[in-house]
């Protein structure tokens, strides 16, 4: 399949994934599992932690994504939400990120 194809392909699925976040209430998306309090719980636990795990690997599964300054810069924020949701700004960081993405045609 061409690249060009795939490219198509992960950016609507990762568009999907990140307007579910959005979609998420406030509380919902800075949720985390609690696993300070439970080192026994296995990650991901809440909603937007399974959002991130599905976009980091998204994103971790194609090597030219590095190619691509804007996804290489938006793979970063994900994965910066993946050591932690409770994060608001860096959720605005990478809603900021997938407009400019969705802006480019």
């Amino acid at each position: 399949m061409p690249q060009d194809k795939l490219k198509v392909e992960l950016v609507t699925k990762l568009k999907k994934l990140v307007d579910n976040a959005k979609s998420l209430s406030p509380e919902e998306r800075y949720k985390s599992g609690g696993y300070k309090n439970n080192p026994d719980l296995k990650y991901p636990q809440t909603k937007s932690e399974y959002i991130v795990v599905e976009a980091l690997n998204l994103l971790l599964d194609v090597d030219w994504v590095d190619d691509d300054p804007l996804l290489d810069e938006i793979t970063s924020i994900i994965g910066q939400l993946d050591t932690d949701v409770n994060q608001p700004l860096v959720w605005e960081d990478l809603f900021r990120l997938m407009r400019e993405l969705d802006g480019r045609k």
